[in-house]
């Protein structure tokens, strides 16, 4: 069972308090002094009030309707509450206000100053600011000296509600100011990486030009894989372009610093350079993977390793290993970067960064089609929490579970302690036929399916030789002895009843237990 994270626990104590106070709010709307239950009447404009104001602080935020925005959520609640204390004040007629009501309020003051567009925001949160302060009245009458103490403390909750608020909305439009800042950055930086995409194939053609014209006279029965050169040449520039100049739309015409531009190459170096006496690096490179890559993803390939190595030394100074591994993963490059830190760090808060690294990271990643994941490891990543070695493998490559676990078992037969070894894997079905898995995306599904085991281990005897006779013959006898082993468990009696729960373990816990 997934433990309550202190987020949780504290929004649930703080929606617990206020349904407290609500219900305070209408004990005392209610009262008629002879009873605690609420009889007096009539409470309908309370709990109206009330209700609407705890829809528009509690409606969750996934499930709220378009039309509920933060104007409606901050203006609709305030503009009853006010409409009740003037008819109040018209009718002459004392009506008691509870705690529940000024947290409601004070809670919509905040949405409306935070949350609200700029012109709405002083519009909604003088609304809300005027409701509470007509709070007094309405209970007390405008003639009443204890209605200036309640509004003077009513100006001091505003004040420090909308001062929160302020300050929350103002960092938010900080950080929002720097994010746009990051990835226009990064669009610059993908212009100057166009200018090295371009002009390397544009120089590989003219190079290629320049031989044909002098083959022409002399060889031209060997010109043809030169002109097939120049028209694959030709062909990866003009997809280079299409692919980074889509995302340079709204980078506007600035000029930016040249970077430096890394290749798959280019990642050997910095993992070499990275390495320590105290940190040791491991390049794990799918023999898969081609070095004829489009240029933009072998540099995107490189920014993804060098931004998570910059990470490590941040955030993760104790990491001991880290293990970089580049697979081809159905035609496409996968590039991932695990390291054993517990979170501990050597540097100072200051030389942390801005934490935007991966924003430009993710621009420059998603630019191309692809995808990227930054966060805490699962499974094996926990391994080094218990003084052993961890290591994530691929589950469906069969020769990669072999080669990983001959190694930590050579390693663990040295005396050098044991190890953890995840293989990930994939369920491509639910647990049973009632469970048709519609809870899981039909793309995930698909793309699972297409690195299946068997159709890996296919792909590596291929690789070594193996014919495809021989592959179809093993195929037919595997079908065969499964056939015969499902005749015969068809074919089989019945079990015993008495043994449907004999040998089978299963602990539900205290509620299977009582």
């Amino acid at each position: 069972m997934k433990s309550a994270s202190p987020r949780g626990c504290a929004r649930g104590l703080a929606v617990g308090v206020l349904l407290a106070a609500c219900v305070v709010d209408v004990l005392y709307a209610g009262s008629d002094g002879t009873s605690v239950l609420p009889t007096a009447s009539p409470l309908w404009p309370t709990l109206v009030v009330l209700l609407v104001g705890l829809a528009a602080v509690l409606w969750p935020k996934g499930r709220r309707p378009e039309w509920l925005t933060p104007q409606v959520r901050t203006g609709v609640p305030a503009a009853l509450s006010a409409l009740f204390s003037l008819g109040s004040l018209v009718t002459m007629k004392a009506n008691v206000f509870g705690p529940g009501e000024v947290v409601i309020l004070l809670c919509l003051l905040f949405v409306a100053v935070r949350h609200c567009p700029p012109l709405w925001a002083w519009g909604c949160g003088a609304l809300d600011a005027g409701a509470l302060l007509l709070l007094p009245v309405r209970d007390l009458g405008p003639s009443d000296t204890a209605v200036l103490g309640l509004v003077v403390a009513g100006l001091v909750l505003i004040g420090v509600v909308a001062g929160l608020a302020v300050y929350l909305r103002t960092l938010d439009y900080r950080r929002g100011l720097a994010v746009s800042e990051t990835r226009r950055s990064e669009r610059v930086a993908i212009a100057a990486d166009l200018h090295d995409f371009v002009a390397h194939h544009v120089t590989g053609i003219l190079v290629q030009t320049q031989v044909a014209r002098m083959m022409a006279g002399t060889r031209p029965q060997e010109l043809d894989p030169v002109l097939a050169g120049i028209e694959r040449a030709a062909t990866e520039a003009l997809a280079s372009m299409r692919r980074t100049v889509g995302v340079l739309r709204d980078a506007g015409d600035e000029a930016a610093d040249r970077r430096p531009v890394g290749d798959l190459a280019g990642i050997a170096e910095l993992t070499d350079g990275f390495a320590s006496p105290v940190q040791r690096v491991t390049l794990r490179r799918d023999p898969a993977v081609s070095d004829a890559l489009p240029h933009e993803v072998q540099a995107a390939a490189f920014r993804v390793v060098q931004e998570a190595l910059t990470n490590v030394r941040r955030h993760a100074a104790d990491a001991t290993h880290i293990e970089v591994r580049l697979r081809d993963d159905t035609g496409c490059l996968e590039v991932s970067v695990a390291d054993d830190g517990r979170g501990g760090t050597q540097l100072p808060a200051a030389a942390h960064g801005g934490g935007f690294g991966l924003v430009g990271l993710k621009e420059r990643v998603t630019a191309i089609g692809g995808e990227l994941r930054a966060g805490p490891r699962d499974g094996a990543g926990w391994a080094p929490a218990y003084g052993i070695e961890g290591e994530v493998v691929d589950g469906n490559d069969v020769v990669a579970v072999q080669e990983a676990v001959a190694r930590l078992a050579a390693r663990a037969r040295a005396g050098d302690g044991p190890a953890l070894l995840e293989a990930q894997t994939y369920r491509h079905f639910g647990h049973s036929r009632a469970d048709p898995a519609t809870y899981r995306p039909a793309e995930e599904v698909e793309r699972w399916l297409k690195h299946d085991p068997l159709d890996l281990a296919r792909g590596r005897l291929v690789e070594m030789g193996v014919s495809e006779a021989v592959l179809s013959e093993a195929d037919e006898r595997a079908t065969t002895v499964v056939q015969r082993a499902v005749e015969a468990a068809k074919a089989a009696p019945p079990p015993d009843p008495d043994q449907a729960l004999t040998d089978v373990w299963a602990d539900g816990g205290a509620a299977w237990r009582t």
